[in-house]
């Protein structure tokens, strides 16, 4: 287990109950315990000011370091290096290799890694320490010092510390996250494939359970080589399906058609459809995508996204929604019909790509809605042009609505 945001350069002390459930080896700092607690629970805002109330309530000078260092290594997650050396200076008192690896990777985060090697060296073994409450490994050490390398320019130093690392220790969650932080830099040539090669397949879903909180284009290299070298496992199926969800759409759904060739359950791209956080525009185009999978649900996701795009977003998307998938663009139409202008700049895109019948269909509920009347002929023009009332005036005709036909032809064009 680690730090869920940003770096992770420290391993939780846990032990493992006869239930399975992790508890927290007491430290005689109810501060320390309870903010280790809420690690364990991913609460790092809550942990991270309870190790600093730790630092102050410690007793014990072993805990209070201990209780420095998960503060060094929080605020390494939260992306704040500059304030680590405040605690860094608490740890180094009583165990320098801790605190000189704490301040190298803030010197990485801080684009010094010059800096960073000075403090861990540029090769051989480097020091660890078996700190009961903080314990860093040779490991840890060598995969931040590749970082490091590799932030350096030195690519080639790099994975000959990689190579040395994962003969040593193939499973060591640190390693893994710095090849997927090095794989994540679009300007490294860097192959993951020769570090999977050499990765058992039962640490699996360690090491995608670490990497949760890694770049998300360096886990999915991983995740693509692993699934090249391994096949659809039980471990790995459930590891993409957590990942891809979380890639962009056209990604999501590579993985959502080879996870369904698999035989598997999951469905990312709708997964991601129904996302809260997506944009709503992805939103929209990974509901029509899954519906091709799952039309019932497709249509939920689309028509919940649809429902809240801006009005500027809606031809654009409803031309996509044809393209992608033209079976649940009734679903995309009765979302977003929801005011005049909406009704309007709907009836023109389906106008424009020969939907004619739905087209008037859509421009009739339009102007039977609240706020019609309101529309000048300069917005109407703007929103349905001259083309657009042309055709849906013929169509209109033959429909026998006279009143829309007189509407659409009163309308003069202004541009």
């Amino acid at each position: 287990m680690g730090t869920r945001k940003g770096d992770p350069v420290a391993e939780i002390d846990l032990t493992q109950t006869t239930t399975d459930e992790p508890t927290i080896v007491p430290s005689g700092c109810a501060d320390f315990d309870e903010a280790r607690r809420l690690l364990r629970d991913h609460r790092e805002d809550e942990a991270l000011d309870r190790f600093e109330l730790a630092v102050e309530s410690a007793s014990l000078a072993q805990v209070r370091t201990a209780a420095a260092a998960y503060t060094a290594a929080l605020l390494l997650g939260f992306g704040r290096p500059w304030e680590v050396d405040a605690f860094t200076d608490i740890v180094r008192e009583r165990d320098a290799v801790i605190a000189s690896y704490l301040d190298a990777a803030a010197r990485v985060q801080l684009d010094d890694p010059h800096g960073a090697l000075a403090l861990v060296g540029e090769s051989g073994v480097p020091a660890a320490s078996d700190d009961r409450w903080y314990p860093i490994s040779v490991a840890a050490v060598r995969s931040l010092r590749a970082r490091a390398l590799a932030s350096a320019g030195r690519l080639g130093d790099a994975c000959r510390e990689f190579d040395i690392a994962i003969d040593e220790s193939p499973e060591a969650p640190e390693l893994w996250e710095s090849i997927a932080r090095i794989a994540a830099d679009e300007e490294l040539d860097f192959d993951v494939a020769p570090y999977v090669a050499r990765l058992p397949e039962r640490a699996l879903l360690q090491v995608f359970g670490w990497l949760y909180g890694s770049p998300l284009h360096g886990v999915d290299q991983i995740a693509e080589a692993c699934w090249l070298r391994f096949g659809p496992t039980h471990a790995l199926m459930a590891a993409v399906g957590n990942l891809a969800s979380r890639l962009g759409n056209a990604r999501a759904l590579d993985w959502t058609v080879r996870l369904q060739q698999a035989g598997g359950r999951s469905v990312p791209i709708l997964d991601r459809a129904e996302t809260a956080g997506v944009a709503i525009d992805e939103r929209v185009r990974a509901a029509a995508a899954g519906a091709l999978l799952d039309e019932n649900r497709g249509r939920a996701a689309l028509e919940d996204a649809a429902l809240v795009l801006a009005d500027e977003q809606i031809e654009q998307l409803a031309a996509e929604v044809m393209t992608i998938a033209p079976e649940v663009l009734d679903s995309y139409v009765v979302a977003v019909a929801t005011s005049t202008p909406r009704c309007l700049a709907l009836a023109t895109v389906l106008s424009d790509h020969d939907l004619r019948e739905p087209a008037l269909s859509v421009l009739v509920h339009g102007l039977t809605l609240p706020g019609a009347d309101d529309l000048d002929p300069s917005q109407f023009d703007l929103l349905v042009p001259i083309r657009a009332r042309v055709v849906l005036a013929a169509v209109a005709e033959v429909a026998g609505d006279d009143e829309v036909v007189a509407i659409l032809r009163s309308i003069p064009a202004t541009t």
